[in-house]
């Protein structure tokens, strides 16, 4: 992480380190400039800074432009801005505070020639008031901006030296050699269902969503079952961005049935988005916990990064995500990001329905999809380690339980010989196969089809006429040619 400006140290021959160049000052713990990074910075113009937005009203010394706050304002960081032109935002180090929660008047940004700072100036009435500027900076992204464009926009030969240094060729390894290499299998969180790297479960709102991923929570870090498979034990951290802590201990108070929760579980109501310091929050989580297993963010929107005014839809749905998809490869956590689901055509591809493009779906490597049809809930998946799934499952609102009913295509199928059943106990007379469709509000072909099956398996009786009824109620002689 670096300054905004080059820093000469004017006492670097007085301590013995010899004649120290204009550098970018770095940050490293200590602060020492032994440990600092020289760069250089020819043809790049640091003065070279848009207007400022018309949207801020404070008091400007004339001529000064601070392009961090605008920065601040593009990304959706500025609460609002105060008389004297403060930016009210949420400080990036909340989680040093007592108490540990972001207080949205605790910290302000004074943008440059506001309140008597001819430069922009943080200031944080909670502990990390003694950070640096350049901490501050650095948490909410806007020293890797400076940083990138220092290296992207010059054109001197230095500069071109440092862009081919950072566009060095990745290795590889030949088709031989990789066909000779042995892997580890596919780690499981919850068996043959969420797999380690990036997972979208998608699904139309009041679904359940929620209580699906919080009892997966609970079951990962008790290392029990769910949905009828088995869970790699280890600690979960679930940000329930939508939830109050209220809601999230009734609610837990149903899913351990009013017994103890399990330790290694993390509850979140609130955190950064992603590109503003969350991808480090939930980095500090990972380096913090004993045994990192899950990670659940519910919902994916509360986090995710704004479209770019020059981005494609596919470009910014992809970028949302992809940090999130880089943390997972990088620590071997499981990242669950719950989302929402568009309305679905009949004839739709489950995974299609995913809000967004297909830009979304495209960084992720598991995607599950939880829609409710006219044979009830199914919950689709497919993925790159996940072989495609499609099961029923039930909800118990009452017990606030989610539960496996098996496969959904064999699950569908019993309830539509149920409901033929029940339509031929209905009635006194042998009913035809379109009667029957019309009345339970099946297709006149797959009704035929379903009746020949269930006349094998004996489930019901076809009489000489074309004509089907149980076979507790077939007329004496109606299946014989014969009359008396």
């Amino acid at each position: 992480h670096y300054t905004a400006e080059p820093v000469i140290p004017k006492d670097a021959e007085a301590k013995g380190w010899g004649v120290v160049p204009p550098r970018r000052s770095g940050w490293f713990g200590n602060q020492t400039w032994r440990q600092a990074v020289a760069l250089d910075m020819v043809g790049f113009n640091f003065s070279a800074v848009r207007a400022p937005a018309d949207r801020r009203t404070g008091e400007h010394l004339e001529g000064v432009k601070d392009p961090l706050a605008d920065w601040l304002w593009d990304r959706g960081l500025v609460h609002r801005e105060k008389a004297d032109g403060a930016l009210v935002v949420t400080c990036p180090f909340y989680g040093e505070h007592t108490p540990h929660e972001p207080d949205d008047t605790s910290t302000v940004y004074y943008p440059a020639g506001t309140n008597g700072y001819p430069k922009g100036r943080w200031i944080c009435l909670h502990s990390c008031k003694e950070r640096a500027q350049a901490e501050f900076d650095a948490a909410v992204g806007w020293i890797a901006q400076e940083f990138r464009q220092a290296h992207l926009a010059g054109t001197s030969a230095s500069t071109a030296v440092s862009k081919a240094r950072l566009t060095k060729a990745p290795v590889g390894i030949t088709a031989a050699d990789l066909l000779l290499k042995t892997f580890e299998p596919v780690s499981w969180v919850v068996d043959d269902l969420i797999p380690d790297g990036l997972t979208i479960l998608a699904g139309k709102p009041k679904l359940g969503k929620s209580w699906l991923m919080l009892g997966v929570a609970v079951a990962v870090a008790s290392g029990s079952d769910t949905l009828g498979r088995t869970c790699a034990q280890g600690d979960v951290l679930y940000c329930a961005l939508e939830d109050t802590q209220r809601r999230l201990q009734k609610r837990l108070n149903s899913i351990c049935m009013f017994g103890d929760a399990p330790p290694g579980l993390t509850l979140w109501t609130e955190m950064l988005p992603l590109e503003a310091g969350g991808i480090d929050q939930l980095r500090e989580w990972i380096g913090a916990a004993h045994r990192p297993r899950l990670i659940v963010i519910d919902v994916f929107a509360k986090v995710r990064r704004s479209k770019g005014g020059t981005e494609g839809i596919y470009d910014a749905d992809y970028l949302a995500a992809a940090p999130l998809k880089k943390l997972a490869d990088e620590t071997g956590v499981a990242i669950v990001i719950v989302h929402h689901l568009r309305k679905m055509a009949a004839d739709m591809d489950p995974l299609d329905a995913v809000s967004g493009s297909t830009g979304l779906t495209g960084a992720a490597d598991t995607i599950l999809v939880l829609n409710l049809g006219s044979d009830g809930l199914t919950l689709y998946g497919r993925g790159r380690d996940v072989e495609q799934i499609e099961l029923a499952v039930e909800f118990d609102r009452n017990a606030c339980q989610w539960s496996l009913l098996g496969d959904a295509q064999e699950v569908h199928l019993s309830a539509e010989r149920r409901t033929i059943i029940d339509t031929l106990r209905a009635e006194t007379e042998p009913m035809t196969p379109n009667v029957i469709a019309n009345v339970t509000g099946h297709l006149p072909g797959s009704t035929r089809r379903l009746l020949h099956s269930m006349v094998k398996d004996g489930e019901v009786t076809r009489t000489a006429r074309g004509k089907y009824t149980l076979p507790d109620l077939t007329p004496p002689n109606i299946g014989n040619k014969r009359t008396s």
